[in-house]
């Protein structure tokens, strides 16, 4: 009996070990869970971030939300109803998480318990930011321009749904944006106080996108640190379609709960794409990318650093020739961490926004959706290699400890044959040596 047992176990490590492993396929590709956004909580001890499920069956995906330490440790689910959550944020007292479900807001505890609805916006609600206090926040909602309220969006739906004439005078462009028609609507910015129900249009009137349909993003609006600004980016042009010229503006939202519309003022001075406003830790700076070129949209992104106390613009002299990314300022005020294209990888770099002395802080892999913990002294952000899709991993702002935090892809990627690229460059020659070469 004691032979059969051990003929039998070893029989069974032969059949494990001999498992082959096969070549990337269409079923592994939907079999991959997804990281999407992400963000560390002001103890930097907790990750949150939304995780996407695909089904081939169902032709459909399931967005949840995730929670781990940021040792990697204890990773658990914190949201996974039959609806998608997605676009989690710790609140700025790290008590509480904001999240997106059914085009609204919600929060609730760590826990992922006692949920509390924090918009009912009737034209759904998305890209929320929160004033560094945590007594109101941002976001942006398709709308027609000039409805002060939400009845008024919600008539004119039905005034056009019931129209029995179905056709759509088109007097400008642009009228169509890759998959969508543009329709009347547009993306204005909205202002709300936690413990009021009053929504506060920061754009109304406006005809222009914030943020704006062409190079825009969701880093395109946030708070000054008192929470009395608010920076945003805004095409002014009339013709959208031809046009480039993203503008940073600067609205004065400090008397806005007492009926006064905010003061707005353009910050920025280039024909070419402004966007992705930042202040400064000690709020003296705000900083933006900034392209050169107007209708130039594969321009190279310099680095902007306005001054406000003198209103003017500064572009950072880098000593290395990167078009930025995205853009976190350090907690001295003195540098900005930014991500860049480097030969194939999508790096990370620190600047001094006086001397333009660039850091290499990681080089290898593409890196995206940098966050600096509140000590300053530890980035977080995702990492995709050829070998593995996107997960989070975290390095000090010095450039040492990487370390991998999640694995959710781990166990799939196993029993994958994946190829490892290999890495070569090419000499390009000029001048005289190209014409010997000729």
């Amino acid at each position: 009996m004691k032979y059969f047992i051990s003929i039998l176990i070893i029989c069974l490590q032969i059949t494990l070990i001999a498992q082959p492993k096969h070549n990337l396929t269409i079923d592994d590709m939907w079999a991959m869970k997804r990281i999407g956004s992400l963000d560390i909580s002001p103890t930097g001890k907790q990750i949150v971030f939304s995780v996407t499920k695909y089904s081939m069956k169902k032709n459909s995906g399931q967005t949840d939300l995730w929670l781990v330490d940021s040792d990697g440790k204890n990773l658990r689910v914190l949201k996974n109803s039959a609806k998608s959550e997605s676009q989690p944020k710790f609140t700025p007292d790290g008590k509480h998480i904001s999240f997106s479900r059914g085009e609204q807001f919600w929060m609730c505890d760590l826990n992922g318990k006692n949920e509390v609805q924090l918009t009912d916006f009737y034209s759904g609600a998305s890209g929320l930011v929160w004033s560094k206090d945590g007594s109101k926040f941002l976001f942006v909602s398709d709308v027609y321009p000039n409805c002060a309220t939400q009845n008024c969006n919600k008539e004119k739906d039905i005034e056009k749904k019931n129209n029995p004439v179905d056709v759509t005078v088109i007097t400008g462009l642009m009228f169509r944006d890759w998959d969508h028609w543009r329709g009347e609507k547009r993306s204005h910015l909205f202002l709300k106080y936690l413990n009021r129900k009053n929504y506060y249009d920061l754009t109304l009137n406006s005809q222009h996108d914030v943020p704006p349909v062409d190079l825009g993003s969701g880093h395109d609006y946030t708070f000054s640190n008192d929470g009395s600004k608010v920076a945003f980016t805004m095409n002014p042009d009339k013709v959208v379609a031809t046009s480039t010229n993203n503008e940073i503006y600067v609205a004065d939202v400090s008397k806005l709960i007492l009926g006064k519309k905010p003061k707005t003022v353009k910050i920025s001075i280039s024909k070419g794409n402004d966007a992705q406003p930042v202040y400064s830790p000690d709020g003296k700076f705000i900083a933006f990318t900034s392209m050169k070129h107007a209708g130039f949209e594969a321009d190279k992104k310099r680095l902007a650093v306005y001054s406000i106390k003198t209103k003017k613009v500064n572009y950072v002299p880098l000593d290395a020739d990167f078009s930025i990314e995205e853009i976190v300022w350090a907690k001295n005020s003195q540098s900005i961490y930014f991500t860049a294209a480097n030969e194939i990888y999508n790096s990370i770099f620190s600047v001094n926004i006086k001397s333009g002395k660039v850091k290499t802080i990681l080089k290898k892999r593409v890196n995206v959706n940098l966050v600096l913990a509140d000590n300053g002294k530890t980035l977080f952000f995702k990492q995709q290699r050829s070998t593995q899709p996107y997960e989070i991993f975290s390095v000090s702002t010095n450039g040492k400890n990487l370390k991998q935090i999640t694995h959710l892809n781990k166990s799939l990627l196993k029993t994958i044959q994946i190829m490892k690229l290999k890495h070569f460059g090419v000499k390009v020659l000029t001048g005289q040596k190209f014409n010997q070469f000729l």
